[in-house]
């Protein structure tokens, strides 16, 4: 097929195959948790519903299992938030096409290694807040334990509100204002660019992640339903009240399970 056929134009552009790259690669990270139900595992145990006594926290008996878990975050990182990045890394690639730089490729390679290796930051510490939360439940009553999780529903629901995660969401949601303020030149530009950009997405979605975590609902429908909310949030024009009534749904949440408490 030669390049000048308008067939081969349409497939050959640079926006068709950038896409094709990010669904091939969420894809890939989809299928791995699809098929790796015990990874999905690793990432228990929760706050609402703790060890016995004499359990074993999962997970981090050695590096090793520190790093498979470590490694399930970050592949989850990948087929949750790439979707939703795909805007972005859309739009870095056509500024990328109109400069016609003869590193393009490369740079749309870098942008997205450095918007990964900002999750990738997210992920460690998720990783060791996942260890601390299966090493204090094992000694911690049930009424304290809903105590917790619903503090943790309350951090997500109001973090929905904060102004944080407002400025964090308008630069997920205006990706051609955020370029046109940082635009880099180069490679190197590109990997800063990916890291910033990634920070703000970090800083936007941070506390729906952490989710999993508070409530131990690492099914693949729990997964899908929070990247589905995501997407939402930072491509839909009613993203930010749909966002913000899912706050009110987790303020409501955590309410109810701290009520008891307070009643009694």
């Amino acid at each position: 097929m030669h390049t000048d056929h308008p067939a081969a134009r349409l497939l050959l552009h640079p926006r068709w195959i950038v896409s094709a790259a990010l669904v091939m690669l969420s894809g890939i990270a989809w299928v791995s948790l699809l098929h790796n139900p015990a990874g999905l595992g690793c990432l228990t145990p929760t706050v609402h519903t703790p060890y016995t006594a004499h359990a074993k926290p999962p997970g981090y008996a050695s590096l090793a299992d520190s790093m498979s878990v470590l490694s399930m975050w970050f592949v989850m990182s990948i087929a949750m938030m790439l979707p939703t990045a795909a805007p972005a890394i859309l739009t870095f690639s056509d500024l990328a096409e109109r400069a016609r730089h003869t590193t393009r490729p490369l740079s749309e390679g870098a942008f997205v290694t450095g918007y990964l290796l900002a999750w990738l930051a997210f992920c460690a510490l998720a990783t060791l807040a996942q260890w601390g939360i299966s090493t204090v439940s094992q000694h911690l009553h049930r009424a304290t334990h809903d105590w917790v999780f619903g503090a943790l529903l309350l951090l997500a629901g109001a973090y929905q509100f904060a102004p944080l995660k407002q400025a964090c969401l308008t630069k997920c949601r205006n990706p051609m204002t955020f370029f046109i303020a940082h635009w880099r030149e180069g490679l190197a530009g590109a990997l800063r660019l990916g890291l910033h950009h990634g920070a703000y997405c970090v800083g936007c979605c941070w506390a729906l992640m952490l989710l999993m975590v508070a409530t131990g609902t690492m099914d693949l429908g729990f997964t899908a339903g929070l990247t589905v909310l995501m997407l939402i949030e930072k491509v839909l024009p009613a993203g930010l009240w749909i966002g913000r009534a899912v706050g009110v749904a987790l303020v409501a949440w955590g309410t109810v399970w701290i009520a008891p408490g307070l009643i009694h």
